[in-house]
Parts: structure tokens; sequence; C-alpha cells
């Protein structure tokens, strides 16, 4: 039990890497049904359904996924042996559970799921597992009964009050949220869900002291845990001090340092810093080696541009657009890309797609008002310019405007 405990925390800076890595989610389940977190595994184990559409996950090694160059077929055989699920709690039955939510078949997965609480009836897993399901199906009455039984046998059980806690803030009752973490945290101090959820309740109320304080005690506490640090890595951008960003991370794993999300914050500190080379380095790096979304992408574009490598900077929108098409500020960098490069038929069909996305947004509306000076619509283009202004005014806002009240014959405002 001592080394099946263990796995998450060895596992951790894998799934930091690279969240779908089939190997370390498929062990994870596996060592969390042996230390009654069933519930834990239930998702898991569903978060591999949808990543292997048509593969039944019973079928995936334990060692898909993970370095096995040194393990003979003895040893590997061995690890199959040690994480079958056991006896009283069969994974096939975890994943027949997954497999009825994912067809939302909520009786069939509610009777499963209750025929477990009789099998094992020492553990606390199978009412999580329980309540989960009822959760899912929009039952929060049954779910908060069943909650209130395994609490009643194990006050300070993590995942009964973390879901209790959820039915709390859906109710707007942070008194009542605030109570559930601090009851997992009685029990167990350095729990990392319960001390993040704590902070997110914290910075809900406006409390950023206080979110700053907790999140600094979960990373003392959890001192190769990447989430506090990410939150104290937004909680610096958001204050004005990107400084303290990298050094949040130094003492990580080397694959965590490389995680995307990691990345992302450490090239918008060094953005924010006007340090647009390396942020353009990291973001290089990053999307070389593992990808990344669309905003990652458009941050690779501003830092590319920002150091003269206009090029790799349209590539960069481009793959942003195809990851997002939707995106909005791709969009905006793209059609100002193209109003500085005086490509205004480029430009006309973002500005179309973003006024059906955002047609209230100043620079939006600034666009729009160019589109429509283009097409010979000056008063349009002039009462587009003028919403813009009023709304966001800056000196291009300004000298926009001013331009288009000359255009207008209107030089004494213009001026």
């Amino acid at each position: 039990d001592v080394y099946k405990r263990q796995v998450e925390a060895v596992l951790q800076p894998v799934r930091d890497f690279n969240s779908n890595d089939i190997g370390a989610l498929n062990f994870s389940a596996h060592a969390l049904m042996h230390l009654d977190k069933s519930d834990q595994a239930l998702f898991l184990f569903r978060w591999l359904t949808r990543l292997l559409p048509g593969q039944q996950v019973a079928d995936i090694p334990m060692t898909r996924g993970l370095v096995t160059a040194a393990l003979d077929a003895h040893r590997e055989a061995e690890i199959q042996a040690v994480l079958k699920a056991p006896e009283p709690y069969p994974r096939e039955e975890l994943l027949e559970i997954a497999r009825l939510l994912e067809v939302k078949d909520f009786e069939a997965a509610l009777a499963a799921a209750d025929s477990l609480k009789w099998r094992d009836t020492s553990g606390i897993a199978p009412y999580n597992v329980l309540a989960q399901v009822h959760l899912l199906a929009g039952q929060e009455d049954a779910a908060r009964e069943v909650l209130e039984a395994a609490l009643k046998r194990a006050p300070g059980n993590a995942s009964a009050n973390l879901k209790m806690a959820q039915l709390s803030r859906k109710a707007e009752d942070a008194r009542a949220e605030r109570a559930h973490y601090r009851a997992v945290l009685s029990a167990q101090r350095e729990n990392l869900p319960a001390l993040l959820s704590l902070a997110i309740l914290e910075g809900r109320e406006g409390d950023k002291d206080a979110r700053e304080a907790t999140l600094h005690e979960a990373a003392d506490l959890n001192p190769m845990a990447q989430e506090p640090r990410l939150g104290l890595a937004r909680y610096y951008l958001e204050t004005g001090v990107p400084d303290r960003v990298a050094p949040l991370f130094s003492k990580l794993y080397e694959l965590q340092q490389r995680s995307p999300r990691v990345m992302e914050l450490f090239a918008l500190a060094e953005m924010a810093q006007d340090r647009y080379d390396t942020a353009y380095e990291a973001l290089s790096e990053m999307t070389r080696t593992v990808g990344g979304n669309a905003g990652q992408y458009h941050l690779l574009a501003m830092s590319a541009s920002a150091v003269g490598k206009h090029e790799e900077a349209s590539a960069a929108l481009q793959k942003a657009l195809e990851l997002k098409p939707d995106h909005v500020p791709v969009l905006l960098t793209s059609a100002r890309q193209r109003e500085m490069a005086g490509d205004f038929e480029g430009m006309k069909p973002l500005v179309m797609q973003l006024e059906e996305l955002a047609p209230d947004l100043p620079e939006v509306l600034r666009l729009r008002g160019i589109v429509a000076a283009q097409s010979g619509d000056v008063i349009l283009a002039l009462a587009l310019s003028r919403q813009a202004h009023l709304g966001a005014g800056s000196t291009a806002t300004g000298l926009q405007l001013a331009a288009f009240q000359r255009r207008a014959g209107q030089p004494e405002r213009a001026k």
C-alpha cells in the first residue's frame, strides 16, 4: 500500500507534462482503486474512454506510454499482477459504470453503482461513486443523502467533503462550502484539491491576500505540485509583478517546467517585462515539441512579431485559427496584421466574423469603421469609430475618428 500511495506522486510530473498520457492515466486509476478512491478512478476511466474511442480500456497494457526498456517480461507481468483490482472492488464494474455514463444510461449506472456499496461494506469509496453518479444524473438531493451517510462514517473524507462543497457552491452557500474544505484540511492539512478549492473560494470573495496565502500554503505543503504554482503565477500576473513568476517553477522537475501551462505563464511574464526574445524561444520550443492550443499559438505569434519574425508570426496565427476558428483574440490580431499591411480585402472577412462573435467590442467597432470607410460609407465609418473611441479611447481610436471627421467635412471636430 505504501508503494501504491506513491504512484500518484511519481506519475504526476508525467501528467503535468501531458494530461492525456495513456499509461499515466491508466496506472493512476488502478492505484486509486487500492486506496479507497474509486470515484477518482472512475473519473480517469471515463477520461480514458474518451481518449480511446472504440477501444476497450480494460485491454490497455499497464506499461503503455511508460518507459519499459529496462523491464523484462517477468517484471512486467509482476506489475500487472500487483495492480490487479482488489476483489471487493472489481475494475470491470467501474468500467461498466463509466460506459453507462458515457451513453447517459443513468438508471443502469445507478443500479451498478448501488451494487458496489453492498460489495465493499468497509470503505467510503462506494458511497462516493454512487454520489458521483447521482450528481451526473442531476439527482442532487439523492447525492447529498449518500454523501451525508459517507461523512457520518468518515467526517474528514476528502472526496465526500469536496462533493458536498460542490453542492454548497451551487447553492451559493459559501459558509458551508468553506466548512467542508476545513473538514478535509483538519484531517489532512496538505490535501491539495481542498487547498486549491479554498483559494478559488477566497478569490471569488475578493480576498486576494487570503487567496495568495492559501496558494503559498498549498505550494509549501506540496513541494513538487504544479497546480498551486500555476495559481500563484496567474495571481502575480494579475497584480503586476511578473518578475516573481519564473522562480515559482525553478524547483519542479524539468518535465513539469516544460509543460505547456507552465511555458505559457512563463512567456506571459517575459512579455510583460518586454523580454519578447525569451518568450519567443520558450514558445517555439514548446509548440515544436508538444504542440499547443490556440491561445498559446497566439502568444507565439505576438512574441514572433515583436522580435521581427513576421513569417513565423503569420504561420502561428494560421495554426491558431486552424485549432479554433472562432478565437476572438487571434481573429483580432490577424485583422490588425492585415490592416498594417494595407490588405483591406483580406481584413474584411475577419472583421465580418468578429462582428458576429463580439459586435460590441471597441476594437471590433474600430475595425468595422475601417471596412465601412473602404466601402465608401463614411457616415457609418464615423459612427462606428466614435463608438469605439467612447468605449475604449486611445491614441489609435482618436486618430482614426479625427481622420473620418475630416473626410466627413468636419475639420473643426477633427482638430
